[in-house]
């Protein structure tokens, strides 16, 4: 499976923002890290779809940690099932962040 990444430069500060805290299901933040060369952007996990490995032809040789894994797996679990565990990483990140401000 595949999912494509989207620079978040194409948005305002408030939907980036908004991106940031997870305010939308179907949008999975990526933050910016210049040691990688890589700019603040985003997945829509409504775009996933299916590619032959061979088709991959354009990776940039970059991969998630095992935590943002994590994270990504449980979003993408709540954007297909609508359901939140109770231990839910994302909904802890998100009060932090808000109560951050």
């Amino acid at each position: 499976m595949a999912v494509p990444v989207y620079g978040a430069d194409q948005y305002d500060a408030d939907i980036r923002r908004r991106m940031q805290i997870y305010d939308f299901q179907n949008v999975f933040y990526l933050p910016a890290d210049a040691g990688l060369g890589f700019d603040e952007g985003f997945v829509r996990l409504d775009h996933i779809q299916p590619v032959a490995e061979q088709h991959l032809s354009r990776h940039r040789g970059l991969r998630l940690s095992d935590d943002a894994l994590d994270v990504l797996h449980e979003w993408l679990l709540r954007f297909l099932t609508n359901r939140v565990p109770a231990d839910s990483m994302i909904e802890q990140y998100r009060a932090e962040i808000i109560e951050e401000g």
